[in-house]
Parts: C-alpha cells; sequence; structure tokens
C-alpha cells in the first residue's frame, strides 16, 4: 500500500503455489536502492510519504524502513527459507518458499499448517501424552487458545486423544 505506484495501470497480487507464495506490487524500486540493499539495513524510501505516516500514526507499522527487515528476522525465527525479492515487469515482488510436508518451520511435521497450530503439534510429537494445560504452559499461549487449536489439529486427523478426561492426553497419529 505505502509502496505501490498508484500511477501503474497494474494490480496488487498474491498467487499461491504448492511450493512458494508470491507477492507483487506495482513500482519499481527507487533508482538508488538496489535488491542488494534490501538484505541489510538501508533508508526508507516510501513512494508515497502522506499514506506512509497516516498508516504509521494509525500503529499498523511501527517505524519506517524496518518491514522487510521485520520479513527476514521472523522467517529466520521461524527457520524458514529466505525470501527472495525481484523486479520484474515493473513489479516489485517478494518470493516466499513454502515448506514441504515433513519440513519447515521448528520441526515443522506439516507444512500447511500455521505457526501457532504446528507449535501445538510439535510439542504433542515431542511429548506423547501430553496433556492441553501442559501444552499451553510450555508454548505459553491461553489454554482455550490451545484447546481450539487441538481441536482444529484432531479435524485434520494429526491428533488423537487417549485416557480419560481427567488424566488423558494427546498422541500425534
Amino acid at each position: 500500500m505505502i509502496h505501490r505506484d498508484y500511477f501503474s495501470d497494474g494490480f496488487t497480487y498474491i498467487k499461491l503455489y504448492d511450493d512458494k507464495i508470491v507477492i507483487a506490487n506495482p513500482g519499481k524500486l527507487p533508482d538508488n536502492l538496489k535488491i542488494e540493499d534490501l538484505y541489510r539495513e538501508h533508508e526508507s524510501i516510501p513512494r508515497n510519504p502522506l499514506l506512509a505516516e497516516t498508516v504509521y500514526y494509525t500503529g499498523l507499522i511501527d517505524a519506517w524502513g524496518r518491514g522487510i527487515k521485520n520479513i527476514v528476522e521472523m522467517l529466520a525465527a521461524e527457520n524458514l527459507p529466505k525470501q527472495t525479492f525481484e523486479v520484474s515487469g515493473g513489479h516489485f515482488r517478494i518470493i516466499f518458499q513454502r515448506p514441504k510436508i515433513g519440513e519447515g518451520a521448528s520441526g515443522t511435521l506439516n507444512g500447511t499448517l500455521s505457526g501457532t497450530l504446528n507449535h501445538v503439534l510439535v510439542c504433542i510429537k515431542e511429548n506423547p501424552g501430553i496433556q492441553a494445560n501442559q501444552i499451553s504452559n510450555r508454548i505459553k499461549r491461553p489454554i482455550d487458545t490451545v484447546k481450539k487449536q487441538i481441536k482444529q489439529l484432531a479435524s485434520k486427523g494429526l491428533v488423537i486423544r487417549k485416557g480419560s478426561r481427567k488424566t488423558g492426553g494427546y498422541w500425534v497419529k
């Protein structure tokens, strides 16, 4: 939104593939900024400074010039593949590689799960028979959230519950 070229007839898009996600925006990098510069600290050059300032004051961004740095750090924190930046056909694109099933973030068992859902699944795999309150404590998420996520995992056929209501726990199928 902030970096889009609104004079372009192109459109912003998100393409989902089995192996990658591509997000593109009309507009190229400013002439004095190269793709290599994006991988290190660099100056923020918003194409639409009034829009950038407005979005900053809404709290949707915390500071100018940190968006790409935040993306790089978040992917690294989840042990996900590094993103790729491209300029193609008047569009700036970022490409995220999707982990294959059996690979991915923090020992992902299923590359299609969201980060927190996957954390619950990994916790159950590493601790067979674990109870919901123990999962909640380990991953530092509210118990109600963990229970909802366990229910989602069970509906996908990834985990099962064994034992009584009081002493039973969860196992990966």
